[in-house]
């Protein structure tokens, strides 16, 4: 992935992740979705945005992996969703990712997808689950 895109796409979630809390405002709880992404996961992917910036800025392609559970990639990635659905329904409020960040958040969510599909049975139906309703993946 052209690091370019990297670099736009964690500036946008950097400017999400300080102005988005654990617990939504009144005025953006969906009742019929349990949105919160508890304080810690807000911390892990700050952690990342860290990883990844200096590895996107010395090389012109991007190309970060990690090993992790399948209990904790489900995990995160049922965060991210979560917060990919909060941003979609505050939109007209919320920072506006460049075309080169949309194109590195559909790969990111594709590959992270992908990933957990092929833990097995239950992860992959989660996340075609989630693949069905994630915001953006449909407009491509």
């Amino acid at each position: 992935m052209s690091s370019d895109a990297v670099i736009a796409w964690i500036d946008y979630a950097e400017q999400v992740l300080a102005t988005t809390t654990d617990d939504p405002s009144p005025d953006v709880v969906d009742e019929a979705f349990d949105d919160h992404v508890p304080a810690e996961v807000y911390a892990q992917f700050a952690a990342y945005l860290r990883d990844w910036r200096p590895i996107a800025e010395s090389t012109p392609e991007f190309h970060w992996t990690l090993d992790v559970e399948p209990e904790v990639a489900e995990y995160l990635v049922h965060a991210f969703f979560k917060l990919s659905w909060r941003q979609a329904r505050v939109a007209a409020e919320a920072p506006r990712m460049s075309p080169s960040a949309i194109v590195f958040n559909r790969h990111l969510v594709k590959r992270m997808l992908g990933s957990l599909s092929s833990e097995g049975p239950a992860e992959a139906e989660f996340a075609e689950h989630l693949r069905s309703f994630w915001p953006g993946l449909d407009t491509q």
